[in-house]
């Protein structure tokens, strides 16, 4: 079960992590291109993380995919 958290809940979650890195490619004079890159990834990580709450099995502790989603 393992490779099913990886692939279904770290790999995007290090795709959109990786992505935001592109902010420092636009412009420093261009703030709102670069505020709107950041709001989009910052709403597709709370999407994920909506998507991932379905997909883990509710439990009483943290697991280690809820702390590095977290």
């Amino acid at each position: 079960m393992a490779s099913f958290y990886v692939y279904k809940v770290l790999f995007p979650l290090w795709l959109i992590a990786i992505t935001s890195l592109a902010t420092f490619a636009i412009d420093s004079a261009d703030l709102q291109g670069r505020l709107e890159v950041l709001f989009t990834l910052l709403l597709s990580t709370i999407a994920l993380v909506y998507v991932v709450q379905e997909s883990i099995p509710k439990i009483s502790f943290l697991t280690l995919v809820d702390k590095i989603v977290n």
